[in-house]
């Protein structure tokens, strides 16, 4: 069987004949860089994300970046993030030579609140000016938004939320896009909504911070593109890449509801015998990533791949044991981050996966477990 691990080439098939279409009509046009279809991409992802801003923007990575440029994030001061990541969360606080503090993630591999806060007050402690945190819906799930809230508010700290793996996710029934001061996500091919290419999106409900976002990723531009209000960046979205999302997005509902189905159909079959996932009632995954814990990853995956089934590790090392972050600050020992590390793989997801490759993987991975 041929079976992709999360980029499906049976979507671009799909997909093709209208993709082709809309950046055939974008050629035609002639408007490569800022075209329309980027403000209607803008304004049809905002809606459904449920914010009321969306700045298209290069990448994810720079859409954290603008978000922390936004909050005019000065050298020194800290932002608290998860260690159990991708290293563009922590990326773009180096990147303006801020304070990165690592923090432990919680059962659903997310930030976990109190272990946040146990670190606000290391840091206070330690005389360090604290300016904001950065939280990470990890592979489509949502972070408890409440609580992390109520924690920002009460130590006057600014909210991001890295949702490069949530575009689509939702809690009670609505999208996360407005719940952080602002919300970043990526359009990384192998992404829920992914694009053919790099790019990426920043949501806010805040009418200011969507102005300076804006001018921030156009060179720090003011009333017009000679005209320059912030020290800024060349972060734009290709018009040829919001052609391949908007053609994307029209059937991405669809695409969320089979992978959801996918995943409840893993759990049903593998649930008796290894820990699956689990979402709380209230929240929607995008389900980014289907991820497994064992003690016997590195032999699961060998066996995996013998039998043609892609998997991979996300992520091997936390990132407050890699090099260049060996000197961050944490104010415990990260344990879950660690132990997250050791021990998890994933199984193939995308919502193209046909019911017989469905069977197989979890009949495989079963006889796998059995024989350990």
């Amino acid at each position: 069987m041929n079976i992709d691990l999360m980029l499906s080439q049976r979507q671009a098939d799909f997909l093709k004949d209208n993709i082709l279409e809309r950046i055939s009509a974008a050629i035609e046009s002639g408007q490569f860089i800022m075209g329309t279809e980027v403000a209607e991409l803008e304004q049809k992802l905002s809606a459904y994300y449920g914010a009321h801003h969306a700045i298209a923007c290069a990448n994810g990575t720079d859409a954290l970046t603008l978000a922390l440029m936004a909050f005019d994030l000065k050298p020194g001061e800290v932002v608290f993030t998860p260690s159990f990541t991708y290293v563009a969360t922590a990326e773009a606080i180096s990147i303006l030579n801020g304070i990165t503090y690592f923090v432990d993630v919680a059962d659903d591999f997310n930030i976990d609140p109190s272990s946040l806060r146990l670190s606000i007050e290391d840091a206070k402690s330690k005389g360090l000016k604290i300016r904001g945190i950065i939280t990470v819906d990890l592979f489509g799930q949502p972070v408890d938004y409440e609580a992390i809230k109520s924690i920002a508010l009460e130590n006057n700290l600014f909210f991001i939320s890295d949702a490069a793996q949530a575009y689509g996710a939702t809690i009670h029934g609505h999208g996360v896009g407005g719940l952080a001061d602002i919300t970043t996500t990526s359009f990384f091919p192998t992404k829920p909504l992914g694009c053919y290419g790099d790019g990426g999106m920043m949501f806010t409900n805040n009418d200011k911070h969507a102005q300076k976002l804006r001018s921030l990723s156009l060179h720090g531009r003011g009333d017009d593109k000679y005209h320059h209000i912030n020290i800024g960046m060349n972060s734009r979205l290709d018009t040829i890449q919001a052609c391949v999302l908007l053609e994307k997005f029209q059937n991405f509902d669809a695409e969320i509801t089979t992978r959801n189905e996918l995943a409840d159909f893993y759990n049903e079959h593998l649930s008796n015998i290894v820990k699956t996932p689990t979402v709380p009632s209230n929240k929607k995954s995008a389900w980014a990533v289907y991820q497994l814990l064992h003690d016997e990853r590195d032999i699961i995956i060998g066996e995996l791949k013998k039998a043609g089934i892609p998997s991979n590790v996300y992520y091997p090392i936390p990132l407050h044991l890699q090099p260049a972050y060996l000197n961050s600050y944490r104010a415990q020992n990260l344990e879950k981050s660690e132990h997250f590390s050791a021990k998890i793989f994933c199984l193939p997801m995308h919502a193209y996966l046909e019911k017989a490759e469905q069977e197989y993987i979890v009949t495989t991975l079963k006889n796998t477990l059995k024989s350990l």
